[in-house]
């Protein structure tokens, strides 16, 4: 193929001369206003969303906790006792028959969440 059959070929896959160049939007205020809207409520159904966990309400969560802490991870973990004082529970435990204990605190709404 010699140079005068390629540049025949590069000018018939370049298409860009016979394209009309691109017009702009119209923005309508209608538009942008529902587009405000749509990303107001976006942030605030994300804000709002109470997704956080809560631990300590059960023997089931809490032993979910315990089983997160790095080193516990693969242990037995036996709870003992749990005890309420004022804002506070305490769940005693034993984790491969070695004694330990975890906090929990109560939030305002009186459920028990997690902290370590």
């Amino acid at each position: 193929m010699d140079l005068k059959e390629m540049k025949k070929h590069a000018d018939a896959l370049d298409d860009s001369k016979k394209r009309e160049p691109l017009k702009k939007a119209k923005r309508s205020p209608k538009r942008l206003l529902i587009g405000a809207f749509l990303l107001l409520l976006g942030f605030f159904a994300f804000y709002f969303n109470d997704t956080q966990q809560l631990y300590g309400n059960d023997e089931e969560s809490i032993l979910k906790v315990i089983h997160s802490i790095e080193g516990y991870e693969n242990n037995s973990i036996e709870i003992v006792e749990i005890k309420d004082m004022n804002d506070r529970r305490y769940a005693g435990f034993l984790s491969d028959n070695n004694p330990g204990y975890i906090q929990f605190q109560k939030t305002k709404t009186e459920i028990i969440s997690g902290s370590k």
